[in-house]
């Protein structure tokens, strides 16, 4: 943990020495105002929720880190509703909470979510903390209907209760009016999810306790926003910590034009796959020295070449194609025969040769090329499977119809969603906003080493460039790529930030 924040101050440093960094940094944000002047003001709360018909009880008992728990599971829905009474969404949670003694201190609560828009928690809850997960993680087990699930001794519930959350569309959770397009945004998403956390501690008994909010790619951004909107909450409820993985806090807030410093920063990504699968050296410098050149060369000449765009002068293009190969792995043949200092498709070119493309959540894992664009519900047929049967077989769950891992048409949703938070231009904006006005909460962001979605350097980069109090921010690597798996050295730095260690 120690190293990782070494290497964001470093890299912090870094940035702020080098003036064309925080040129292009101030351009882009000028540039941004003067497009689409200052951001509106925040969207009031209207929403309000009350428990739903259907919950669903059982008792279990599990050894987590070692630790013995004996725990109550809860699949129950809650009932979201406008202003005017008019019924907006029905929730459903499933929640982990352990049976405590009369002495006990409040335990922390942790609120888990996953991405897309439009993804069911069952990915996280799953695969990597709920008690019971897949016994087979790779693509081959999320797609086997026949997969069987084993105790996660893993799980984070020897030191804090869990609520898996399901949005609209997902899991057994609906839209129940026509009025729910409104949610299909940051802010109407956050206002739906903040309502339900507020009913669910209140329902529970469990105001008084420690509260963690935990967030997945597209949940990146909405835990931040939830973390805004919570404190906005009648009565407010102060989040003690954040965590993020697979971070994407600034996706779709900065334009379209394209962005030399997100180029410049997927390097990093990029020599760590390589170094993987062979196609730089890997035996005479380790993971964290080819990964390091990598960073160097983004800050230090990659991302003023980009900066000029067309306008590269020969020698430095020249000296640029050059110097890649042996960083990133891809053949200077590929950058001269296409006139460019970019890779625009890494995924599909960096094992070609083999006829392999990798994958596009974790690229240790490859496909073979005619396979490239995968069926997604053949992709989840396994997991979909398996969590249906854990809910019917083992949480009692009946009545409610059938467990989705996607919302239908999962890419409509995504392109008419609206990324654009109010209040602040950006969400880096609102998470220092809210670290600043409460003084005990901390973020933790944990990052896959081999993620091609949310690279590990553009994740640096966004927090290089967040006013954070960092005193409390850390960051924790894991051999990994998008989707959080059970690694130990992740899963202990969670619950480290979980005991305030």
């Amino acid at each position: 943990m120690r190293k990782v924040e070494r290497m964001i101050r470093n890299i912090r440093l870094r940035h702020a020495l080098r003036g064309l960094v925080v040129l292009l940094a101030a351009s882009a944000s000028t540039s941004l105002e003067a497009q689409v002047g200052p951001p509106p003001p925040l969207r009031p709360l209207s929403l309000y929720a009350e428990t739903g018909d259907d919950a669903f009880v059982s008792q279990h008992v599990g050894t987590f880190n070692g630790k013995r728990v004996k725990y109550r599971a809860e699949v129950a829905e809650t009932r979201v509703h406008a202003a005017n009474g008019a019924p907006v969404a029905s929730l459903f949670t499933t929640t982990y909470q352990a049976v405590a003694g009369r002495d006990s201190k409040p335990r922390p609560v942790m609120f888990v979510f996953n991405g897309g828009p439009g993804a069911a928690s069952a990915f996280v809850h799953l695969m990597a903390l709920g008690p019971r997960r897949l016994a087979d993680l790779s693509n081959k087990g999320l797609a086997d209907t026949g997969a069987r699930l084993m105790d996660n001794q893993d799980s984070l519930l020897d030191v804090a209760d869990l609520v898996f959350i399901d949005p609209p569309g997902t899991g057994f959770s609906k839209a129940l009016s026509d009025a729910s397009a409104d949610l299909n945004s940051i802010d109407g998403d956050s206002e739906l999810v903040a309502v339900l956390i507020r009913h669910w501690l209140d329902r529970n008994r469990r105001t008084g306790s420690p509260i963690y909010i935990w967030g997945e790619s597209y949940g990146s951004l909405r835990a931040v926003a939830l973390g805004r909107d919570l404190t906005r909450m009648q009565p407010a409820v102060r989040v003690d910590g954040i965590i993020l993985n697979g971070q994407a806090i600034t996706h779709g807030q900065m334009g379209r034009v394209r962005n030399p410093a997100w180029i410049a920063m997927r390097l990093p990504m990029m020599a760590s796959l390589a170094h993987y699968h062979g196609k730089i050296d890997n035996k005479s410098q380790s993971w964290e020295e080819a990964v390091e050149r990598a960073r160097r060369f983004a800050y230090e000449e990659y991302l003023p070449a980009l900066a000029q765009g067309y306008r590269l002068d020969p020698s430095t293009r020249e000296k640029i194609a050059s110097a890649l190969p042996p960083l990133i792995g891809i053949p200077e043949t590929y950058f001269r025969e296409n006139n460019t200092i970019v890779v625009n498709n890494f995924n599909a070119e960096l094992l070609k040769d083999r006829n392999l493309v990798l994958d596009g959540n974790d690229g240790r894992q490859t496909l073979p090329k005619s396979e490239s664009e995968p069926d997604y519900n053949q992709m989840f047929a396994g997991i979909g499977t398996a969590m249906n049967r854990y809910m019917r077989d083992e949480l009692t769950v009946s009545g409610v119809g059938t467990y989705a891992m996607l919302i239908p048409d999962a890419d409509a949703t995504y392109y008419a969603w609206n990324f654009q938070p109010t209040g602040a231009a950006s969400l880096d904006v609102t998470l220092a906003d809210l670290m600043r006005s409460n003084p005990d909460l901390r973020l933790l962001v944990t990052q896959g080493r081999h993620d091609t979605l949310t690279t590990i350097g553009s994740t640096e980069y966004t927090l290089s460039q967040s006013d954070l109090p960092w005193n409390r921010v850390a960051m924790s690597l894991y051999d990994g790529g998008h989707t959080l798996l059970p690694h130990r050295e992740v899963l202990d730095a969670m619950r480290k930030f979980l005991r305030r260690e």
